[in-house]
C-alpha cells in the first residue's frame, strides 16, 4: 500500500509542478504584454508631446514673424505667447520620467523661448525676438528629426 501511495504522491507532485509551470509561463507572458503596452503608451505619449510642442513652436513663430513685420499687434502676440507658454509648462510638469531627453529637452527649450519672446515683444526688442525665432527653428528641427526617426522605426 505504501508503494501505491508513494506513486500517487509522485503523480500529484508532478501534476502540481506542471500546474505551477503553466501558471508561471502565463504570468511571464502577461508581464511581457504589460511591458510592451507600457512601452507603446510611452512612445505614444512622446509622439503626442512632440506634436504639441511643435504646434506651439510653429504658432509662436508665426505670431513673432507677424509682429516683426508689424502685421500682428504686440498685445495679441504677448498674450498668445504667455498662454501658450503656460500650457506647455503644465505639459512639461506632467512629463513622465521615462520620456526621452530628445523630446523633453526641446520642449523645455521651447517653453523658455516662449517666455523670452513674450518679454522681448513687451519691450519691443526685435533683435531678441530674432534670436528666439532662430532657437525655435532649432528646437523644431530637433523634434522633427526625432519624430522622423521614431516614425520610421515604428517606436
Amino acid at each position: 500500500m505504501q508503494h501505491s501511495s508513494g506513486q500517487r504522491d509522485g503523480a500529484t507532485s508532478k501534476r502540481i509542478e506542471k500546474d505551477v509551470a503553466v501558471k508561471t509561463r502565463a504570468v511571464a507572458a502577461a508581464l511581457v504584454v504589460t511591458m510592451a503596452c507600457t512601452a507603446c503608451s510611452s512612445s505614444d505619449e512622446e509622439q503626442t508631446d512632440a506634436r504639441i510642442a511643435l504646434s506651439f513652436a510653429r504658432s509662436a513663430s508665426m505670431w513673432l514673424d507677424g509682429w516683426m513685420n508689424d502685421g500682428v499687434p504686440r498685445a495679441y502676440v504677448k498674450r498668445s505667447l504667455e498662454s501658450t507658454g503656460e500650457a506647455l509648462g503644465k505639459r512639461i510638469d506632467k512629463l513622465p520620467g521615462s520620456i526621452s531627453s530628445s523630446v523633453s529637452a526641446p520642449m523645455k527649450d521651447i517653453a523658455h523661448d516662449l517666455d523670452t519672446a513674450s518679454h522681448a515683444v513687451d519691450a519691443g526688442d526685435k533683435a531678441r525676438v530674432e534670436l528666439v525665432l532662430s532657437r525655435l527653428r532649432k528646437s523644431t528641427a530637433a523634434l522633427d528629426a526625432w519624430k522622423q526617426t521614431h516614425r520610421e522605426s515604428g517606436s
